[in-house]
């Protein structure tokens, strides 16, 4: 025993030694995300997660968000064993600061959990209305439904009693997008058809020829859906005015024959004068070797403000709320945007573009 005395005494001094050192381990900024990377909107949960990853690293690169690092869980929601509401009680069990949502049905689906559970959610490629209204604890940074319409309506001609047919995916969001651009039309003395669709639909070729006989078509959907739509239309002989929700100004989307002269509502990064986003998208490329694209851009965009918010302020979900409840506003890979004071939503600008030549030429 005697000859275990100075070893312990060794022991004691060097872990002394490395506490004072500053070794001790800091407690992560723990974020978690439930999105889908797998299905008809995995393009979507795929580059989000990978926006997502791009900015954590690079935050986490410069010493952490208020020197500590930061800790990104993401989850598979088409995937998760036990459906969604495990998945999210899973999540939660790591008290994470906050929980992103991606898509607008995985966040309208979260948000009576974390509504009730008081947890800070926010819905990144959440377009619903209903994951905000009335909510206290449920953010979105993304445009609302209403902001696609007079994007996309822009590529209409201005005449009355115009007959467009709505093509549009039967969820939250595909429905809000749908009503607003019928009910224009009806204001405006046309006619508004609108014919839903399911997320797992492949063939749409019945659904062109529905709407065969209307002066324009518009499309609300995933990009996948976009373009096999598309490709019906131009299987059908279509030849009226072909218009597209966010999604159809997607790169995927510029190269692809039947997307040839379509009316895009389209965010800022896209633009070759905008360079802003220059810089990350040359960044995102390298790193992933795929087309920067917005989905990608709200995830970088997310960390960033984040960090902003809190950065020199307590990490925690009471000081993150209280700055969100001040209200801000911010410059970043979409321009500017703001939260008003005691709002939920915080948006970019949609603008008006058409696909020509294989690139996208605002309008």
């Amino acid at each position: 025993m005697l000859l275990m005395v100075p070893f312990a005494r060794l022991l004691m001094l060097l872990c002394l030694g490395l506490a004072l050192a500053g070794c001790e381990r800091v407690e992560p900024v723990r974020l978690a995300a439930l999105m889908p990377l797998g299905g008809p909107a995995a393009s979507v949960g795929q580059s989000l997660r990978e926006g997502l990853e791009l900015a954590v690293d690079e935050i986490n690169q410069r010493g952490g968000l208020n020197a500590r690092p930061i800790e990104l869980t993401v989850v598979d929601s088409t995937a998760a064993p036990g459906g969604l509401e495990a998945a999210y009680h899973e999540v939660v069990a790591t008290d994470p600061l906050l929980i992103i949502a991606g898509t607008s049905n995985v966040a309208v689906a979260l948000k009576p959990l974390a509504e009730a559970d008081r947890r800070l959610l926010f819905g990144l490629v959440a377009t619903a209305p209903a994951l905000t209204e009335n909510a206290t604890w449920s953010y979105r940074y993304w445009p609302l439904a209403a902001a696609e319409v007079p994007a996309m309506l822009a590529g209409l001609p201005p005449d009355e009693n115009l007959s467009l047919g709505v093509a549009f995916l039967d969820d939250a969001y595909g429905r809000s997008v749908a009503e607003g651009l019928a009910e224009h039309v009806r204001r405006r003395g046309g006619r508004g058809l609108m014919i839903p669709f399911a997320l797992t639909t492949t063939d749409y070729s019945d659904l062109a020829q529905t709407l065969g006989d209307t002066d324009a078509v518009a499309i609300v959907a995933f990009d996948a859906h976009i373009r096999a739509v598309l490709e019906a239309l131009e299987a059908a002989n279509y030849r009226g005015r072909r218009l597209a929700s966010s999604s159809g100004a997607l790169p995927a989307m510029f190269d692809h024959p039947a997307a040839e002269g379509l009316y895009v509502a389209a965010p800022a990064i896209y633009n070759p004068s905008f360079l802003v986003s220059e810089q990350t998208r040359q960044t995102y490329e390298a790193r992933t070797g795929k087309p920067f694209d917005q989905y990608a851009a709200n995830g970088v965009d997310f960390i960033r403000l984040l960090d902003g918010l809190l950065v020199d302020r307590e990490v925690s979900a009471v000081s993150l709320k209280a700055r969100l409840a001040d209200g801000f506003a911010y410059a970043g890979l979409f321009g500017n945007v703001s939260l008003s004071a005691g709002g939920h939503d915080i948006e970019f600008p949609l603008l008006a573009a058409r696909v020509e030549g294989g690139r996208l030429v605002y309008r």
